[in-house]
This record gives structure tokens, sequence and C-alpha cells, in this order.
């Protein structure tokens, strides 16, 4: 393509060349012309007395002069064309190049909201890396678990469940699948919350998160985390592999080892109800004024937290804390067996 312009210019010249010489090839004719009329035809000058002789080779000098003057200026006015046209082809090569150079170095830099939002780009795309350091690996704990247990049931079983029995073991997997939802919710604050905003402020960013006390935000959660993977791992999960292993129903004197430890797998909450208050003021305080801050939570809400708030999650541990008493009755109400309705009452 850059080829077609340089073609252009040496046409246009080779035709201006070319007129010229026309041009200058008939002048030179009309003047030879003139001049051999003069030669060869004397008597149109009269007698040729020294007089007319000086006369006729003045008038040839003239007319010889004037076709050298042409030729001259007409070669001045090529080579004149040709650097003008060289000059314009300098001047679009610089403006092209360098000037682009001049304006890449002057581009603005990235703001923090710009680099926020790409950053949560690319977490949607390719997912947040796990920063936060857990007692257990959630592969370890297998963290899933079915909606039904009545598929895991034999057939003899099945053929001798009671309507009391029913109710007891959908209160008993109750506990399991309300544990399991619990953790993830717990998860989100330390996998995405507390993860992305570690990210932005190991970026060294002036004005992103630098003031930000994660444990003031965050409290102990990782802890308190830590305690319910422990729980499940070593006390409900067992309840699933029998269920699933024995096709026979669950047993709630299973739970008792776990309840009977309760202050030991549930320590770390003493700390966090202590510090909930002070953390949710503080996450209110920081959100009303830190746009970036509020952007991101925002942001995390809006894709991860199913219709969550930050502040919702914060409380989930109080709720959940409370709640064990309110399951282990509802499972005491459906049991009919003696052994088992004390140990409930035991837990």
């Amino acid at each position: 393509m850059d080829d077609k312009p340089e073609e252009n210019e040496t046409t246009n010249r080779l035709s201006t060349k070319t007129s010229i010489g026309k041009e200058r090839t008939e002048k030179r004719n009309s003047i030879g012309s003139a001049i051999l009329s003069l030669v060869s035809y004397p008597n149109y000058l009269g007698p040729l007395t020294n007089r007319n002789s000086k006369s006729l080779s003045k008038r040839l000098s003239s007319h010889c002069m004037m076709l050298e003057s042409d030729e001259t200026h007409d070669s001045k006015s090529i080579n004149q064309s040709s650097r003008t046209n060289k000059t314009n082809r300098s001047s679009i090569f610089t403006s092209s190049i360098f000037t682009r150079d001049v304006n890449d170095s002057t581009e603005r830099p990235e703001s923090n909201l710009s680099f926020i939002r790409r950053k949560c780009d690319e977490w949607l795309i390719h997912g947040l890396p796990k920063l936060a350091q857990l007692q257990f690996s959630i592969n370890e704990c297998n963290l899933i678990i079915d909606k039904e247990w009545q598929p895991f049931l034999n057939e003899q079983s099945r053929a001798l469940l009671s309507e009391t029995i029913k109710l007891q073991q959908e209160a008993i997997y109750e506990m399991l699948s309300t544990e399991v939802s619990y953790i993830r919710q717990i998860l989100t604050m330390t996998d995405i919350f507390m993860t992305s905003i570690n990210i932005l402020k190991s970026s060294q960013r002036d004005g992103i998160f630098n003031d930000i006390d994660m444990d003031k935000l965050f409290s102990n959660i990782k802890d308190v985390l830590d305690g319910n993977l422990l729980f499940w791992k070593e006390i409900l999960l067992p309840m699933r592999v029998k269920l699933q292993q024995t096709g026979l129903p669950m047993d709630p004197s299973d739970l008792k080892d776990g309840f009977m430890k309760f202050d030991i797998y549930f320590k770390p909450y003493l700390h966090y109800v202590l510090d909930q208050k002070a953390s949710a003021e503080y996450f209110k305080q920081k959100f009303s004024r830190d746009d970036l801050f509020q952007h991101l939570i925002t942001w995390i809400e809006a894709n991860f937290t199913n219709r969550l708030s930050f502040s919702d999650l914060t409380i989930k541990p109080l709720q959940r804390l409370t709640r064990y008493k309110l399951l282990l009755e509802a499972i005491q109400k459906k049991t009919q067996e003696t052994r088992q309705r004390n140990d409930l009452l035991e837990m």
C-alpha cells in the first residue's frame, strides 16, 4: 500500500517532464523556423549590408538566449517540484512514526477504579486464587451431601420405616445438610471477600485498601471455619458415610461425642462473637467512605453470595451457634428409644 503514492508521484513527474519537453521542442522548432527563414530568405530583410548582417546576428543571438533561458527555467522547476515532494514525504513519515511515539508515551495511567474493574473481570473468567490458609483442605472434608436420605436405605429398612422414625431421620439429616450449607457460606467470606481484598491490598497501589484492617473487618473467621470443618469431618461426615455404606437409619447417639466436646470444637466462636459488633461498625464505616471498597463489595454480592450481603454473612456464625440446640431438640422430640433420648438430653 505504501508503494502506490510513490508510483503516482513518479508518474506525475514524468508527465510534467514530458509536457515541458514538448513545449520546449515546439518553441525550439518555432525559433528554428524563424532563423531558417531569416537565413534562407534574406530578401525579407532587404539588401544584405553590414548593418543588416549585424542586425541578423543580433536577432539570432537573442532567439538562442531565449531558448536557453526557457530550458534553464524548466529544469529548475522540475528540480524544485522533486525537492518539494521529497520534503512532503519526509514530513508524512515523521508525523506517522515519531508523533505516534510521543502520543503513546503520554497515555494517562490506569485509575484505581479501572484497575479494580479489570481484576474483577479477570476473576469472573479465571476464578480467584485461594489465599486463605485453612487447617483442612475442602476436598479432604468432602462437603457434598444429597438432598434426600431415603435412597440410601436398604429394602428391609424401608419396609420397617415407621412415620416416627422417618420424621426423626429427616431431623437428623437436616443437621447434616444445614452444616454443609453453613460451611459453604463461611467459605464465601474466606475464599472470596478476604481473598479479593488481600489481592488488591498486595498490589501496593496508592489508595487501594492500604488502610483496611483485616482483623477488624473479619475478626477470626478463619478459626471459626476451621472449627466447623473439624466438627464436620470427625462427627457429621462419618454419619453420612455410615448411612451410605450400611443402608440403615442414622443413630442420633453418634452425635454425642461431638456435642460433649462442643466447647473444644467451637472455642473460636467466643472471640468472634465478642468482636462482631465492632466488626460490623467498622465495615459500615468503610463501606460509606471508601468508593473502591463499596464497588468491590457490591460486585461480589452480585456475583457470588446468592443474594446474601456481606453483613448477612458475618452474622451467620452467631445464628449457627444458637441453632445447634434447636436442631437437637427437634431430633429429641421425634425420638422414642430411651437410650437415644437420654443421649440427646445430655447433649
